[in-house]
């Protein structure tokens, strides 16, 4: 070969081997969302309609947990916390920080409630200090 067709040759193949990985990389094929998204609503897997209440008897429940002295195991990681540690919103819980904006109605409701609450607990806290 001559030294002007091997770099001709040379020159073609990484001409191609760029074109080939920009176009990789742009391609539409790449996922859209991935396995590690964040979600923000969690799908209901079943129908809890026909569900009853279920009297829980708490004295019964501390004295079989005292006198058998069963290990506490360590449950885990919560399964419903999404990748950002937020918990999604379901059928039973819905999360509201952050996610609404709220008129300025709704935010001086809330700032004058909170206020009553701590005009409450330093009502308290003074009584209790006489």
């Amino acid at each position: 070969m001559r030294p002007n067709a091997h770099r001709t040759a040379l020159l073609v193949a990484t001409t191609f081997a760029a074109i080939a990985s920009v176009t990789v990389l742009g391609s539409p094929a790449t996922p859209k969302f991935f396995a590690d998204d964040p979600i923000r609503t969690e799908p209901a897997t079943q129908d809890a309609s026909s569900v009853k209440p279920n009297e829980v008897r708490l004295f019964v429940d501390l004295a079989y947990n005292v006198l058998t002295a069963a290990p506490v195991e360590n449950p885990g990681r919560a399964r419903n916390v999404n990748t950002i540690d937020e918990v999604p919103d379901s059928a039973w819980y819905t999360n509201r920080l952050g996610h609404l904006a709220l008129t300025p109605a709704e935010r001086l409701r809330t700032f004058q409630a909170s206020q009553r609450n701590l005009d409450r607990l330093r009502s308290r806290a003074r009584r209790a200090q006489r």
